[in-house]
């Protein structure tokens, strides 16, 4: 290919920089292709090529400017500025896409669009993508390779991996309305958290649980490795001295339930699920583990456990907002019934409320399960109802489930924490670091609660 057959396309870091204001949306996002001679404005902005890119959108997770598309740029904020100017540098289908820290005058929410849009311009339409950017997280989502410069030289060249490997940035799904949302998501069933024999708390939940990437986009590992680090994380939080007595609620197969009883602490899981319960007491006999843990069938609304019989309280991996509001109360406060004054609930969950509630999703749709088979997962945030709803599939199992969790504040955990006789203790956004502090862009969610003291 010679230099003059190289389409180059721009991306500029400020928004406005890259459109025309006199002309419409539809015709700035053909601007590229005009300019690059692929076609003349007529040509371009026919009613087939208007249609294709309004398909393109959609497939995007951009149909919010499909309406907007005879209005002029300025109709748009400055995110969905930076959308337009990707749009039309990928539309032209070029060889190579410059940009210049593209993300830097960005909200959270058209951050993770932008970045997903780099990795579909270099995955999709193979065209090679050069970013300058000072922001590292972005860098180590979407690069396959890292050139360092510092005064105008190269310090540094890494790969981060293989070139066009798959990879998962980050995506947005919100919508305003349940009657919005997917059909197949507007009727959940607001029992769909029941166990049993073909329901999602049964063969797919624990095969899907043990996938390659795990939870965190920032993190992938084994089912094995995540209890460890979940564990290690919870003590490192709660800073335990290996003597109180720790309530795992609900325990499912009990993973932490037995790796806190492997150091020594006295543990009761509680768990719904009876096969998951049965799981438990296997996998604890085999352990030798049954003086120092007991696991129980018991719902979280009416645990089958003593008043203040408890230290400690665990809430793991997104298990709080199962039920509708009222009765998430009433966990809280069966919660604080069994532990002793002064006594700790951690609740951890991989959905950041903040990030949710701007429709931010982290974790891969797709992801391989240990042993063969695949997972998806698909979540979209509901503003009207406060809550994700989304399905869960396991490709080698014949039904795919719904379900519907609640999304708590802060200060809605601080109000409902109240009733319930607590305080808010701590937050922070990583089981890593207990010090991290929980902001827009961490992936985690962590709050401690303490009981007040009579």
């Amino acid at each position: 290919m010679t230099s003059d057959d190289l389409r180059i396309t721009y991306v500029p870091q400020m928004p406005s920089d890259g459109l025309v204001p006199d002309l419409t949306i539809v015709e700035n996002a053909m601007m590229h292709t005009i300019v690059l001679g692929r076609h003349g404005m007529r040509r371009a902005i026919s009613t087939k090529a208007k249609r294709d890119l309004c398909d393109a959108l959609d497939r995007l997770g951009l149909h919010f400017l499909v309406d907007k598309l005879d209005m002029p740029p300025t109709a748009l904020s400055g995110g969905e500025q930076q959308l337009l100017n990707l749009i039309g540098a990928m539309y032209a289908q070029p060889h190579l896409i410059l940009c210049d820290e593209p993300t830097s005058k960005l909200d959270e929410q058209n951050r993770i669009r932008i970045c997903s849009l780099l990795v579909t311009a270099a995955q999709e339409t193979h065209c090679s993508v050069i970013c300058a950017s000072h922001d590292h997280e972005i860098v180590q989502r979407v690069a396959d390779r890292v050139v360092s410069l510092e005064n105008g030289r190269v310090t540094s060249e890494v790969a981060l991996r293989i070139p066009l490997s798959p990879r998962f940035v980050g995506d947005v799904r919100i919508c305003g309305l349940r009657s919005n949302l997917p059909a197949y998501l507007q009727d959940v069933d607001s029992n769909w958290w029941r166990p049993g024999e073909g329901q999602l708390f049964d063969e797919a939940y624990f095969r899907g649980d043990d996938s390659a990437e795990g939870y965190l986009v920032s993190r992938p590992l084994l089912r094995n490795a995540r209890t460890l680090r979940e564990v290690e994380g919870i003590l490192r939080v709660l800073g335990l001295s290996g003597k109180e007595r720790i309530a795992d609620i609900p325990c499912g197969w009990g993973r932490h339930s037995i790796e806190l009883a492997k150091r020594g602490f006295a543990v009761k899981g509680i768990d719904l699920s009876e096969a998951y319960i049965e799981k438990a007491r296997n996998a604890a006999r085999q352990a030798d583990l049954a003086m120092r843990m007991e696991v129980l069938c018991g719902d979280m609304r009416k645990l089958p456990l003593s008043n203040a019989s408890c230290d400690v309280v665990l809430n793991l991996w997104t298990s709080f907002g199962f039920f509708s509001r009222e009765d998430d109360k009433l966990v809280l406060k069966e919660f604080a019934r069994i532990l002793k004054p002064g006594g700790r609930v951690l609740v951890h969950s991989d959905l950041n409320p903040e990030r949710v509630k701007l429709g931010i999703f982290d974790e891969p749709p797709v992801r391989n399960i240990v042993g063969g088979g695949a997972l998806e997962v698909r979540e979209y945030y509901c503003e009207e109802e406060r809550a994700v709803f989304g399905f869960w599939k396991v490709d080698t199992l014949a039904s795919q489930h719904t379900f519907r969790l609640n999304i708590y504040t802060i200060r809605d955990w601080s109000a409902l924490a109240r009733d319930a006789g607590f305080k808010v203790e701590s937050t922070c956004g990583s089981l890593d670091n207990s010090a991290s502090l929980l902001t827009m862009r961490s992936q985690e969610f962590v709050i401690v609660l303490r009981k007040d003291n009579l």
